[in-house]
């Protein structure tokens, strides 16, 4: 009660203000490191609240201040961060469930400082609730550089993955439509895919054996290899691909019946320049490769094309035993 008439009687702009200024961040971040630690928990949990206690005319600016500066003290601040760490993540965590979009000025902040902050950031995005999250067309672009141009034990990558594990690939409860987009299914699919294709099947191979053998020699050999990145990443793979609402089928919690001969919606990987990927992953007997073809392409959603080509695709994950996504 106390803390919410304090939040109500405080200026919003005074305090935008003052989160503005370098010299109070840098006497904020002196005093939290000159108390004891269960005052600054304190002190930092009524700053948090601020965000909380107005229900309405909410000054999103001055919660998205308040959400940087708690990650400052809390993963940037030398003389703070090992004392505050825990409490500011889930302090952080408790702001976005309210405010899913500050997840996006955490996103920037932490692109900006990840050498600073390295493996910690790992921490903080498992802790906030992605499933609540839309990400824009331009952090889906960080989050896919991170994931193709940084290798499997990098932060970057694995924050990637982490992230798009924890977006919420089902359904809206309120519209019951897809909670993202399906473009973003489809995009994020052959994101995956491309960095399957970087990470684990395209590598030197020496004799005479053709490509698509060794390639999924290779793949057979990761898999029995739990303990390796590779077999992990391959394992990540799967699990996001297989929640991915690519067919028509997936895209409608309300649809009972198949719809398979509907292909308008369906990527045609003849004439997309789009599924490069793709088709070089199904010319190689790639099982994702197959089990993509068949979920977002025509290949899985005409009869007929999917007697004269989808047939042998399917064949090759059940020879692969990828039995999930097989009965999928």
């Amino acid at each position: 009660e106390n803390l919410e008439r304090l939040c109500s009687s405080l200026n919003p702009i005074d305090c935008k203000q003052r989160c503005k200024d370098p010299e109070h961040t840098e006497k904020f971040e002196t005093y939290l490191a000159s108390m004891n630690s269960s005052d600054g928990i304190c002190l930092l949990t009524t700053f948090a609240h601020m965000t909380l206690c107005r229900q309405t005319d909410v000054d999103e600016d001055l919660v998205k201040m308040i959400v940087l500066e708690i990650y400052e003290v809390s993963y940037l601040s030398l003389s703070t961060r090992e004392v505050y760490s825990k409490v500011g993540r889930e302090l952080l965590a408790t702001i976005a469930t309210s405010y899913p979009q500050t997840i996006s000025g955490l996103l920037e902040r932490v692109a900006e400082t990840i050498e600073k902050v390295g493996m910690v950031s790992l921490y903080l995005f498992k802790e906030l609730p992605l499933q609540l999250w839309r990400p824009t067309a331009l952090e889906i672009g960080v989050i896919r550089e991170w994931l193709l141009n940084y290798n499997l034990v990098a932060v970057e990558n694995k924050l990637a993955c982490i992230i798009l594990e924890g977006l919420n690939w089902g359904f809206d409860e309120h519209t019951g439509g897809l909670n993202l987009d399906h473009s973003l299914h489809l995009e994020v699919g052959l994101m995956v895919l491309e960095a399957y294709q970087k990470y684990l099947t395209d590598k030197p191979y020496g004799g005479f054996i053709s490509e698509s053998i060794k390639q999924v020699s290779y793949l057979a050999s990761i898999v029995r290899l739990s303990q390796t990145p590779e077999a992990s990443f391959n394992q990540w793979a799967w699990d996001l691909v297989v929640r991915l609402k690519l067919h028509i089928n997936d895209q409608n919690p309300q649809c009972r019946l198949p719809q398979v001969s509907n292909i308008t919606a369906a990527l045609d990987m003849t004439e997309s320049p789009t599924v490069h990927p793709l088709q070089k992953a199904v010319k190689a007997g790639i099982p994702i490769g197959c089990y993509l073809a068949l979920s977002a392409t025509t290949v899985g959603h005409s009869i007929d094309k999917f007697c004269s080509e989808g047939i042998p695709l399917f064949e090759n994950l059940v020879r692969s035993r990828y039995l999930r996504a097989t009965v999928h």
